[in-house]
């Protein structure tokens, strides 16, 4: 995947794919700062055999905000959740907020102990995105968090 100036100059490489058709959905961040991608099934379970974390840390927000399917986007999420990569389970973990925007449901007896747990991370990154997926699942589905 390449960005350009809107005149084409100053292109620049951002993500490499073994199969280039694998971006199905490409979305900024407002901040224009992170950039999603969907893609197939498959790809993404070769993603997580290879354990590439850049590559997972990518593609757990777009599961998260694209997936139609709720059920893979949320189980896809508790697992990246447990991830050694602190980039991974922060965004993990904040995908759980934006799935919480989009369908307005989540397994709360899943979820919600991860989030908790996350909240109290070793790592700041993750404290901060947990903190952020709590402010939505609250605002979204009316959950009360004890930390």
């Amino acid at each position: 995947m390449l960005i350009a100036k809107t005149d084409g100059g100053e292109e620049r490489l951002i993500s490499r794919r073994k199969y280039p058709y694998c971006y199905k959905t490409v979305a900024w961040s407002p901040d224009g700062k992170v950039v999603a991608f969907t893609a197939g099934q498959a790809d993404i379970e070769e993603a997580l055999a290879d354990n590439n974390a850049d590559e997972i840390l990518l593609i757990v927000l777009s599961v998260a905000l694209y997936s139609d399917d709720l059920e893979y986007a949320e189980n896809f999420c508790v697992q990246s959740s447990n991830h050694e990569h602190f980039n991974v389970r922060g965004n993990a973990i904040l995908g759980f907020g934006h799935i919480a925007k989009i369908y307005r449901k989540l397994n709360e007896n899943v979820i919600k102990p991860i989030i908790e747990n996350a909240l109290t991370d070793a790592n700041k990154f993750v404290r901060s995105q947990a903190n952020d997926a709590k402010d939505d699942i609250e605002h979204f589905l009316k959950w009360k968090f004890s930390k």
